[in-house]
């Protein structure tokens, strides 16, 4: 059985949090151009929907009480750290060249913003 004190410490939380931003994002540049070129737009969207999967799974290992090794969280953190950096910085890109369209700058945003978030889960995982 699940121990519910889990579910509120940080690590939990942190994840919780990058699944609400990354499917802000996700919502935000759904069914619309998002980045100036085709490659450039690929790179957003399989960071959105491909770190929507990824974290999905992390969250439910948590529900599980089968949480993933330190090590792995630490990769996968800094793997969505640059992505999602990148993704939110070639939405600003598109918007700032463009499209004047607030989704996508909102999305460009929490990108960054989630770029952070999983910065800090990386600096919360090598910690301890």
């Amino acid at each position: 059985m699940a121990d519910f004190k889990n579910y509120t410490r940080p690590p939990f939380l942190i994840k919780v949090l990058e699944l609400a931003l990354g499917c802000a994002c996700m919502a935000l540049t759904a069914g619309k151009g998002s980045a100036t070129s085709g490659d450039k737009q690929e790179v957003v969207h399989a960071t959105y929907y491909g770190f929507f999967i990824v974290i999905c799974v992390v969250v439910i290992s948590y529900l599980l009480d089968a949480p993933i090794h330190g090590k792995l969280m630490m990769v996968i953190a800094a793997a969505g750290a640059i992505l999602y950096i990148t993704a939110g910085a070639l939405n600003l890109e598109y918007h700032n060249k463009f499209v004047k369209d607030d989704k996508v700058l909102a999305a460009g945003i929490l990108g960054l913003v989630n770029g952070v978030v999983h910065l800090v889960d990386v600096f919360l995982s090598w910690r301890g």
